[in-house]
């Protein structure tokens, strides 16, 4: 594995181990390179296309890149291509694995102050803790009075009512 400021050893004839990112080299005109980040992209599109999904956006470049790096035949790992004429995918060797592709392009850890470990005072944690038993008991004695009444439910009479209208 290559040191942490360089990217890994990447199984293609025409890449260019020397480079900061990830560089097609081309005897017949300029070389190709693309970010870490872009990379990544074509291998997201190249799962697309290896599962069908043709219909979405491609990163740019893509069909350029892909035809150099495709060239070298004896790499295990290749770029599907798709032809919107015929609506053909042809597939080309296996997809790149997650681990190569986080060697290139590691994933970003966003780091975040961790939670408070209380963020009650004493007092007020304890008052929590008295309402919601509180509320428990009162469910729980609430329940058992619609269990204990009888099924058929006749309304109230004005004799178990309290008498609010009295003068």
């Amino acid at each position: 594995m290559a040191p942490p400021d360089q990217l890994p050893d990447i199984p293609n004839a025409f890449v260019d181990p020397t480079a900061a990112l990830v560089t097609l080299t081309n005897s017949n005109g300029p070389a190709f390179f693309v970010l870490p980040a872009l990379f990544q992209s074509y291998a997201g599109h190249d799962v697309n296309l290896r599962n069908g999904r043709t219909d979405g956006p491609v990163p740019v470049g893509y069909d350029q890149f892909t035809a150099r790096w495709n060239q070298d035949t004896a790499c295990r790992f290749r770029f599907s291509t798709y032809d919107p004429a015929t609506g053909a995918v042809t597939t080309f060797g296996v997809p790149f694995p997650a681990a190569f592709l986080d060697a290139i392009d590691p994933p970003v850890l966003i780091p975040y102050d961790p939670a408070p470990s209380d963020r009650y005072t004493e007092g007020q944690h304890d008052l929590i803790q008295h309402m919601l038993w509180s509320t428990a008991r009162r469910e729980s004695f609430f329940e058992q009075r619609r269990e204990a009444a009888p099924s058929g439910k006749t309304p109230p009479t004005s004799a178990n009512r309290p008498n609010h209208l009295t003068a």
